[in-house]
């Protein structure tokens, strides 16, 4: 089986890097979670899927099926996204 690429977006809830939700970007009702698209690229292999997420250095993930490969990389991000932000507060 060849590779095959292919290119979709991820919407992620509750994260979005320097966004004060209280009077910064956007408008956001009390309660509301701020969303972010990223673009991910999919790598299917004979063994499933391998996806990341080009604007963020090191962030991958895979699964068996397109679906759970794109369920893992929200995850992912999520979590590259929480581990820069608490690298910025300790460095500050």
């Amino acid at each position: 089986m060849a590779h095959c690429r292919s290119r979709a977006f991820v919407r992620v809830n509750g994260v979005c890097p320097g966004y004060d939700a209280w009077g910064g970007q956007g408008y956001l009702r009390q309660g509301e979670s701020p969303t972010m698209k990223y673009r991910v690229v999919l790598v299917q292999s004979e063994e499933g899927y391998s996806v990341s997420c080009p604007a963020l250095r090191g962030c991958h993930s895979q699964g068996r099926t397109k679906e759970e490969a794109l369920e893992n990389i929200r995850d992912a991000i999520r979590e590259w996204l929480d581990a820069e932000g608490a690298e910025r507060t300790v460095l500050g």
